[in-house]
């Protein structure tokens, strides 16, 4: 089985950068199958390193947290995972969820490429995942250098079979 999993495409992360990100997942979403859709929805914390060391003090509770509205009706009870750290597989139930519905290939896109997706992407690896990025559906709020130095790096600790385009996308 497979998953589209969205990693943190929520309200506070969308700017300037990224405002055109969710529409493009969504369209993708039409145009293609999937046999799970599921997202990370990350929330701050203060007893969290970002407060702690950086003194963020954003991301703490809805509108900021929200997963966009463009994507919410793929949004339901079962396929969202709350995350207080960069990985996914931090979030409570996302590693059983995924083993209770045989999902062995993970489609990961979304936002930051150098933070989140790349953490999560290296821990589905390491995990025996077959998991890609898919390249042009991901981005990094700080800009398009930071996302093609998260892609540079997955690709030289994973591979280029690592990451993907939406074009390359087929349904097993």
């Amino acid at each position: 089985m497979n998953a589209l999993l969205i990693i943190d495409v929520q309200n506070y992360f969308i700017n300037e950068i990224s405002k055109g990100l969710p529409g493009k997942i969504a369209g993708f979403i039409e145009k293609n199958k999937f046999d799970f859709i599921l997202f990370s929805q990350f929330f701050n914390t203060l007893n969290s390193f970002y407060y702690r060391l950086h003194h963020w003090d954003k991301m703490f509770a809805s509108p900021d947290t929200d997963i966009v509205p463009e994507l919410g009706k793929y949004v339901g009870k079962e396929n969202v995972f709350k995350k207080y750290k960069f990985s996914v597989f931090t979030a409570q139930g996302f590693p059983e969820y995924l083993k209770l519905h045989y999902i062995n290939q993970l489609f990961i896109c979304g936002m930051d490429t150098d933070a989140c997706i790349y953490m999560s992407e290296m821990e589905a690896v390491e995990k025996g995942y077959d998991a890609k990025v898919i390249k042009d559906l991901s981005l990094s709020q700080r800009g398009n250098k930071y996302h093609l130095k998260g892609i540079e790096l997955l690709i030289k600790n994973l591979g280029k079979q690592s990451v993907i385009t939406s074009d390359n996308y087929r349904y097993p």
